[in-house]
């Protein structure tokens, strides 16, 4: 392992100032940018304090990351080639493009409050075309960086199995009012969820057995427990923390640090 590093985020740009050369490059949504908790990024630099730049921002979609036009995509790229020193690309993505209403809605079945299964609250053509768009950018990201760079890793995670309608004192509610529109049954929602993260991560998996040597999928779904979560898309700092733990382990398993 390398000299202890710091985590910089993209703006302001404070690693070229810093001195320090760069070591993992994180691409991703809220759970690297949760402000009010000791986030992913946060929590995995506790375990590997090696010197991290942030990318992404709250809110983003998958495709943003890969959107031409935006600073993602070209900031991505251009410090994959400015530092061949960077061993780790960590790229989280996928989350927000299944949590809202618009973004949930094509997924769910339509009027399913008589529904006793899984299957019947879900549209297998909504899925197909959300899981296939982010797979693909997911695939881009993947491509770009190990084009660029032989002998770093790539590694992906799926997130969890949040439940909806907990902890709504913030107000957001993001799983829970698309699925009040739908009509889901209290009693299948956590399931649904469960089912929409296991196929985002097969899916995920595929992209890690194309390349079995350059990326690591971690199946990070079923590390947490229900008092883990803070709100109905974001774990507490213990959640993070959990999640950080699996996440080392198997990069110390594969002997990558």
């Amino acid at each position: 392992m390398s000299n202890p590093g710091h985590i910089h985020a993209v703006l302001p740009d404070t690693l070229g100032a810093s001195g320090e050369s760069l070591d993992i490059l994180a691409l991703g949504d809220s759970w690297f940018w949760h402000p009010l908790q000791r986030n992913l990024v946060d929590s995995l630099h506790g375990l590997l304090p090696l010197t991290t730049l942030m990318l992404g921002e709250i809110g983003r979609n998958v495709a943003d990351y890969v959107d031409e036009r935006g600073s993602d995509w070209n900031n991505y790229v251009a410090y994959l080639k400015t530092y061949p020193s960077i061993r780790l690309v960590f790229l989280s993505g996928g989350g927000n493009d299944f949590a809202g209403e618009e973004d949930l809605a094509p997924v769910l079945g339509n009027r399913c409050s008589a529904a006793t299964t899984v299957e019947e609250c879900l549209n297998p053509p909504g899925m197909d075309a959300l899981f296939e768009r982010c797979q693909q950018a997911m695939r881009t990201l993947v491509q770009q960086a190990t084009a660029s760079n032989p002998r770093l890793t790539v590694l992906l995670h799926n997130y969890d199995y949040p439940w909806p309608g907990d902890h709504l004192r913030h107000g957001l509610g993001w799983l829970k009012k698309p699925m009040d529109t739908a009509g889901i049954p209290p009693n299948l929602r956590h399931e649904v969820i469960k089912r929409l993260i296991d196929t985002y991560g097969d899916r995920l998996q595929q992209l890690a057995d194309a390349d079995p040597q350059r990326v690591v999928f971690v199946r990070t779904a079923g590390t947490l427990e229900r008092g883990d979560w803070d709100d109905d898309m974001h774990p507490k700092t213990v959640g993070f923390e959990k999640l950080a733990r699996r996440l080392y382990a198997e990069l110390q398993r594969r002997q990558l640090f």
